[in-house]
């Protein structure tokens, strides 16, 4: 039973096709790949903090739920890596990924007399 091509000839068609296909996928993921990273990086922000500097620590609940999670003042002690942070809360010297860290800012005012 023939249907038109020998093996060889539908082999050769199948191995240009798949050549194609390969050539749109690598130009297409380039494409894509620079959109993901330019509407990525306008959201993102490069967290760094120096030693005796006040934070907030990202404290999570007892349960799974993110809405349970809360934020603790705590002081940066040590710079372990560019964002690794050990951290002084409630005595505790703990380590902390610049994710679940913010800056908190004192604001104190005072009476002058």
């Amino acid at each position: 039973m023939s249907f038109g091509k020998s093996t060889a000839d539908y082999l050769q068609n199948v191995q240009e096709r798949v050549q194609v296909a390969e050539q749109y996928a690598i130009t297409h993921a380039d494409i894509e790949q620079k959109w993901y990273l330019k509407y990525y990086n306008l959201q993102s922000t490069n967290k760094r903090f120096e030693i005796g500097e006040n934070v907030l620590v990202l404290i999570p609940g007892n349960t799974a739920s993110k809405l349970f999670s809360r934020w603790s003042p705590a002081k940066v002690i040590a710079k372990r890596s560019p964002y690794s942070y050990q951290v002084e809360l409630n005595g505790a010297k703990r380590y902390y990924h610049a994710n679940h860290l913010h800056r908190y800012k004192l604001c104190v005012e005072t009476v002058c007399a």
